[in-house]
């Protein structure tokens, strides 16, 4: 920020800080409390789900081209109403 260098530098490192501290360009971290970090935490145990699910069913596709290849022309979709 200060040179405009992309390089570390523990010299230059204590000083750009000091700066920052001094000019007052920081932020606070917003931690949540109570009922809002539930929803954080749901929220993100949500998207680890939805990723493993979408990991699960790349999956299952997988296994099914290499075992059995014809599955989508005799089923359609994998949790279609007729394949379930």
């Amino acid at each position: 920020m200060e040179d405009n260098s992309q390089l570390k530098d523990d010299r230059k490192d204590p000083k750009l800080i000091a700066n920052i501290v001094k000019d007052g360009n920081y932020g606070m971290p917003y931690l949540p409390e109570n009922v809002y970090a539930d929803m954080r935490r749901l929220s993100m145990f949500r998207d680890q789900l939805t990723e493993d699910r979408i990991r699960n069913i790349n999956r299952l596709h997988r296994e099914l081209k290499i075992y059995f290849p014809e599955y989508m022309a005799a089923f359609g979709k994998i949790d279609g109403a007729f394949t379930l």
